[in-house]
């Protein structure tokens, strides 16, 4: 489990803070050479750091292996304010029951 960052923290000092919690190794490599579950660990990381109150996640799933996502479940557990609105478009229904979410809006694909 990650530990908590103090609330008080600024954005560029959280942002620290989240790079070292989250065990990114590959400091001397840019982003672009990074693997996708990398990215994404980057990408997410930047979106937390300036404290969003509508974070919007496209497929957050897409191409991560179980453990990668159970890594990302757990950031956005443990990092995103309780004032936070999360949007998240997803077919992993496994995801989403791993998130503390308050509603969950389906819509099932008619044929």
């Amino acid at each position: 489990m990650l530990p908590a960052i103090p609330s008080k923290s600024n954005g560029a000092f959280k942002q620290v803070q989240l790079l070292h919690l989250v065990r990114f190794g590959e400091t001397n490599k840019l982003v672009k050479d990074l693997s996708l579950g990398m990215k994404k660990k980057v990408a997410l990381i930047c979106a937390l750091a300036v404290q969003p109150s509508v974070l919007i996640l496209d497929e957050p799933t897409g191409g991560l292996d179980s453990d990668a996502q159970a890594e990302l479940a757990e950031m956005l557990t443990q990092f995103i304010s309780p004032s936070t609105m999360v949007i998240c478009s997803t077919h992993d229904q496994t995801f989403l029951d791993s998130l503390p979410a308050c509603r969950v809006i389906s819509f099932p694909l008619e044929v």
